[in-house]
């Protein structure tokens, strides 16, 4: 099992350092087109541990135990979770190389057959494409949008400001509202605000001067950092609707077994 997981590491830090030694890091171009592909995974690029010697594995920081002393919960989770952990992390670089396929297909797309000449298109940014199957049965489409941060000293008063609104306003029945404002401010594992919690918290409308500053401090606290590529794949049904496939664990469901 550890030298699976090594060689899952390996695996790792080849591709986000593909051209040079992991002690080097890459150029800050090649970083962030690394970043996309990988996100949350860069943290493994780290040099793999030592093959144990044999019998021997590895526990919580570097300790290494003997296979026979480990109990049985511990013998059930090196069986049975480890493996699906190693499968899912490496069907997750399966996929980054997947998607670095396809952009790089649009990429040709486009550089042969031009883009759509949309308002994006005119202004020199970079605009969504559709690629269809010769059947048109199936299509992938690429589509952009910007990529926005928030002003974090606008966003702490903005807070505050609502805050105050809904602590009112909850004493009047309006206690849903006070659960969509925690969650609009509630930052990310990376330390960033929800674009889509942003948007659906300011279709709430107030005349509360308190509520009108604080949609405006949020407006003002946006700050386009870049642009984000999005690909989805969608195949059509027997009624001709194109229904999406997400390559997404979260958003599919297994598939029910027969009855027997």
């Amino acid at each position: 099992m550890t030298h699976r997981i090594n060689d899952l590491r390996r695996r790792i830090s080849a591709a986000l350092f593909p051209a040079t030694p992991i002690a080097e890091p890459p150029s800050a171009e090649g970083a962030n087109e690394i970043r996309e592909r990988l996100g949350d995974l860069r943290h493994m690029a780290i040099p793999p541990l030592p093959d144990p010697p044999e019998g021997l594995i590895y526990l919580e920081d570097r300790r290494l135990a003997h296979i026979a002393d480990l109990d049985e919960q511990q013998r059930w989770h090196r069986e049975t979770m480890e493996p699906l952990m190693i499968e899912w992390a490496e069907r997750y670089l399966e996929l980054c190389d997947l998607s670095a396929r396809i952009h790089a297909a649009m990429d040709e797309r486009e550089r042969r057959w031009g883009v759509r000449q949309t308002a994006r298109a005119r202004a020199g940014q970079k605009t969504s494409g559709v690629a269809f199957s010769l059947d048109r049965n199936m299509k992938i489409e690429r589509t952009y949008s910007d990529r926005v941060a928030y002003d974090d000293l606008r966003m702490k008063r903005a807070h505050e400001l609502m805050e105050q609104c809904v602590e009112e306003w909850e004493a009047g029945g309006r206690n849903e509202i006070k659960q969509i404002v925690s969650l609009s401010f509630r930052k990310n594992s990376k330390g960033l605000y929800s674009r889509v919690e942003m948007t659906r918290l300011l279709k709430i409308k107030s005349a509360d001067p308190r509520w009108q500053e604080a949609v405006q401090l949020i407006r003002e606290a946006e700050i386009v950092d870049g642009v984000a590529a999005y690909l989805m794949m969608a195949i059509r049904d027997e009624r001709g609707k194109f229904i999406p496939l997400p390559l997404d664990i979260a958003s599919v469901r297994p598939l029910a077994k027969e009855a027997a």
